[in-house]
């Protein structure tokens, strides 16, 4: 039996560098701030909410396992808060054959048309690959994990020169709030669209930055619109 919890890494003794990579991922995890400990150890394999908690807390040796559930899910590298667990990793990788770019996500992208123009829009919603963006930019567009971007296509000429017509762009889907002056992709009755979203008085409106407003007229922005998210990116950031 004791054999068996020296090889379980959650009944492993806790050492000093255990705890400091404890505070370390705690000082990570308290900046990008999860919704929840259980969905989050749920979703990247680390566990239930008693196990994310252990390993946040130093009650718990991180395993490897555990240090690639939390940097997928953080948006961080392994050795941000373990080194120890960043070289078995390397070693791992090294072993199997593999190379991977840890400084770059692949965001995907879907078969999406977003309408920049008039006509009702279709789309398949299905994952024609993805483009592959640096972790710090990510960061600085608020996206910490692959699955909170999503690349479109943009089809129409209502956003003028800063969205043209067949560009492609990416979203923080993150964001579900409207921010004033800020681009927004959400859903109309004639599918996603793309649209400048302004605070004036009491209300919210939606604008094309197309000069052309006999042709491209404001409209209401609904309480109820639903987002698709923020609009961050297009060839340059936005």
């Amino acid at each position: 039996m004791s054999a068996d919890k020296e090889k379980d890494p959650r009944k492993a003794q806790v050492t000093e560098e255990h705890r400091a990579e404890a505070r370390a991922l705690k000082a990570i995890w308290d900046r990008v701030k999860p919704s929840s400990q259980g969905e989050f150890g749920k979703e990247f394999g680390i566990g239930g909410q008693s196990a994310v908690a252990n390993f946040l807390t130093g009650q718990s040796a991180l395993s490897l396992k555990a240090a690639v559930g939390f940097a997928n899910g953080l948006g961080c590298k392994i050795r941000d808060f373990s080194k120890r667990l960043a070289v078995e990793a390397h070693r791992t990788a090294d072993a199997a054959g593999l190379v991977s770019d840890e400084d770059s996500y692949l965001i995907p992208r879907l078969d999406v048309l977003v309408g920049a123009g008039d006509g009702r829009i279709t789309s398949s919603e299905d994952e024609i690959g993805g483009l592959s963006f640096r972790r710090d930019f990510l960061r600085e567009c608020g996206i910490y994990t692959p699955h909170e971007g999503v690349i479109v296509n943009v089809r129409g000429e209502s956003m003028g020169d800063t969205i043209a017509d067949g560009a492609v762009i990416l979203i923080n889907k993150k964001v579900k709030s409207p921010e004033h002056r800020k681009i927004f992709v959400f859903v109309k009755d004639e599918g996603p669209v793309v649209k400048r979203v302004i605070h004036e008085g009491d209300r919210w409106i939606a604008r094309s930055d197309n000069e052309n407003k006999r042709r491209y007229p404001d409209f209401p922005f609904e309480a109820g619109q639903t987002l698709v998210g923020k609009a961050v990116w297009m060839g340059t950031k936005l």
